[in-house]
């Protein structure tokens, strides 16, 4: 199998620190695991390499299209067969980027908070526009992850309207 994890940054915090415990999980699974992140310092980077995961900073591609070409192109030569995203911004990414590939691949999402996926806390309860995008976004997801109960019955009461079978 083969699952490349989207996340914002590497740096220290508390999805990344998550994410660098799922990775040593999937590893010892012998599941071939790849990153990409979008910015930061790259705190966990040597940790990854260490274990043998390909890691990649997509802000080294400038443009927003450049970027979902990129990870397009990225699926097709690596045989990617899950795209599991952390965080709002990759969320978006692996959306878009799987809304264009032509290939058949599973998406996870980790929900590490209890806001939309625009505006943060300023939009946690009354933004249309945040929980259209959420919805439409859970409708290309195989699974939607999140991290707490309060996490879950954010989404339950405030966001999921489409398929509550998909919220984990």
């Amino acid at each position: 199998m083969k699952v490349l994890h989207l996340i914002t940054s590497i740096d220290k915090g508390g999805a990344e620190n998550h994410l660098a415990c799922l990775v040593k999980g999937l590893k010892k699974k012998n599941i071939k695991v790849h990153i990409i992140y979008l910015k930061g310092n790259g705190f966990w980077k040597k940790y990854y390499l260490k274990l043998g995961v390909k890691v990649i900073n997509l802000s080294n591609i400038k443009g927003f299209l450049k970027k979902i070409k990129f990870l397009i192109n990225f699926y097709k030569t690596h045989k990617i067969e899950i795209v599991h995203s952390h965080l709002p911004h990759m969320e978006i990414y692996g959306f878009l980027s799987l809304l264009f590939s032509n290939r058949k691949i599973k998406f996870f999402i980790t929900k590490h908070l209890d806001n939309n996926i625009i505006g943060g806390s300023n939009f946690k309860y009354n933004s249309f526009t945040a929980s259209f995008l959420n919805n439409i976004i859970f409708l290309r997801a195989d699974k939607v992850i999140t991290i707490s109960n309060s996490v879950k019955t954010f989404f339950q009461k405030k966001i999921f309207k489409i398929n509550s079978k998909k919220l984990k």
